[in-house]
């Protein structure tokens, strides 16, 4: 089976089925988490990397609320949040990079880090600085 269509059939069977987990964000989280790494890398894959790697992501979550909270409150402008987000997106992938190794860590996401992070500045950007409500872009 091909991997995406295991993991969508995976993560499926999670939303399908509400009464088998708890519908707390992190327990979802940690369902679909343990669905895409055992679609795209085998469901023995070590498991003390694929701890280390969930809380990397859990991490990254966490950043990335409390940046959606700084620009909730007005302490950053769209611009600044996406360029803030890029780093860590960065940051966080490259340490997972790391503990996978490169060909797994392209295998579960599918690209480098600093590519993933360009991506969110090329596509972004040209958005969120025109809706920076004449802040002054950086």
């Amino acid at each position: 089976m091909d991997n995406l269509l295991e993991y969508n059939n995976k993560v499926s069977l999670i939303y399908g089925n509400p009464g088998k987990i708890n519908q707390e964000t992190e327990s979802l989280s940690h369902h679909e988490f343990v669905a895409r790494t055992s679609s795209f890398l085998g469901k023995d894959y070590d498991s003390k990397k694929l701890q280390q790697v969930e809380d990397l992501e859990a991490l990254m979550r966490f950043q990335h609320e409390q940046l959606c909270r700084r620009s909730d409150a007005g302490d950053l402008s769209a611009s600044e949040f996406t360029r803030n987000f890029a780093t860590i997106l960065q940051s966080i992938y490259s340490v997972i990079e790391v503990i996978l190794g490169e060909e797994d860590f392209l295998t579960l996401y599918g690209s480098k880090p600093k590519i993933a992070a360009e991506f969110i500045l090329e596509t972004s950007l040209a958005t969120t600085e025109s809706t920076d409500n004449g802040r002054a872009s950086d």
